[in-house]
């Protein structure tokens, strides 16, 4: 699980998130944001499951762009972008182990 560099990618993510949940303002950004971090833990501990890991961090996307939309301050707008990269880096790696693994699956 901690191996791989998606983990490291989801984990940041996570932190981007949280970053924007202890804002000074609670409103529906924060809730996003919370729920955001949340999806990036989960992804984390989803290691097995690649599709599933896929699916989360691409929701996780949708919620930081959500953020973004719902509350346009700077910090949050930037917050969200990072953790919007750090989500396609996740999802570029786990679509890397995917295909590792189904050419492994084809040589047996």
């Amino acid at each position: 699980m901690i191996q791989r560099i998606q983990t490291l990618f989801l984990l940041l993510s996570g932190a981007c998130a949280g970053l924007i949940f202890f804002d000074k303002d609670p409103d529906i950004h924060t809730i996003l944001s919370g729920v955001t971090a949340l999806v990036a833990l989960v992804a984390i501990f989803l290691y097995k499951r690649r599709r599933w890991q896929m699916t989360l961090s691409i929701f996780g996307m949708l919620l930081f762009v959500a953020v973004m939309v719902l509350h346009p301050v700077m910090m949050t707008f930037i917050a969200s972008g990072i953790g919007i990269v750090f989500f396609i880096l996740a999802c570029r790696f786990i679509h890397k182990d995917e295909m590792l693994v189904r050419s492994l699956d084809r040589i047996r």
